[in-house]
C-alpha cells in the first residue's frame, strides 16, 4: 500500500524453522471483562446479518507447530451498523481451544464505524489460568479502509469461512 515501508500482510513465519508471533494491536475502548463462554459463537440468534465462521488454531511461537490446548480467544466486536453493546455481552465472548489448540467460531461480519472505518474483530488470547498474552484485531483483506497501521493478521472469507492460525508468544 502507498507510504508503507513493508507489505500489508498477516504475520507468517519469518523462515523456514522459525516463526514470527502475531503481532499486538490496539485494546480499544470497548473491552468488557469477564465475558461469557460461547463455544457456539457469537451470533445472536434474531441477526440475520451475513454470517462468518472463523476457525485455526493457537500455535506455540516457538516453533509454530505446538497446539496450546486450552487457550482462550476473547472476542468482541461491532454490530453490522457499526453498533458496540457496551451494557451486555452482544458479540462478546469466549471461545476456548480444544486440546490440540484448535479453534472455531461463527460470528456475523462485523460494521464499520466512523470513529473507525476498518471492519475489525477484538481478541484476546489468554492463558488457561486466565492471564492475558496477546491482545490483537483480525482486520478483512480488501477493506478499502484498511492501512499498514492495521497490524494485526488478515483474513479473506470465502463462503462465510476463513482460517486463520494465531502465533502466540511466550
Amino acid at each position: 500500500m502507498a507510504g508503507c515501508e513493508s507489505p500489508c500482510s498477516s504475520v507468517a513465519p519469518a523462515a523456514e524453522g522459525s516463526c514470527a508471533p502475531t503481532q499486538d494491536d490496539v485494546e480499544g475502548p470497548f473491552y468488557v471483562r469477564d465475558a461469557p463462554a460461547k463455544q457456539e459463537g457469537l451470533v445472536e440468534p434474531d441477526d440475520d446479518a451475513p454470517r462468518l465462521v472463523l476457525h485455526g488454531m493457537l500455535l506455540d511461537a516457538a516453533d509454530c507447530t505446538i497446539g496450546l490446548g486450552g487457550y482462550v480467544l476473547d472476542l468482541w466486536h461491532a454490530d453490522a451498523r457499526g453498533r458496540y453493546d457496551n451494557e451486555g455481552f452482544r458479540y462478546r465472548g469466549r471461545v476456548v481451544a480444544d486440546d490440540e489448540g484448535v479453534y472455531t467460531f461463527e460470528t456475523i461480519m462485523p460494521g464499520s464505524y466512523p470513529d473507525r472505518p476498518v471492519r475489525h474483530i477484538h481478541v484476546k488470547i489468554l492463558r488457561p489460568n486466565g492471564s492475558p498474552v496477546i491482545t490483537t484485531q483480525i482486520y478483512f483483506t480488501g477493506d478499502p479502509n484498511l492501512s499498514c497501521e492495521h497490524v494485526g493478521p488478515r483474513v479473506q472469507p470465502q463462503d462465510g469461512t476463513a482460517e486463520l492460525d494465531f502465533i502466540v508468544p511466550a
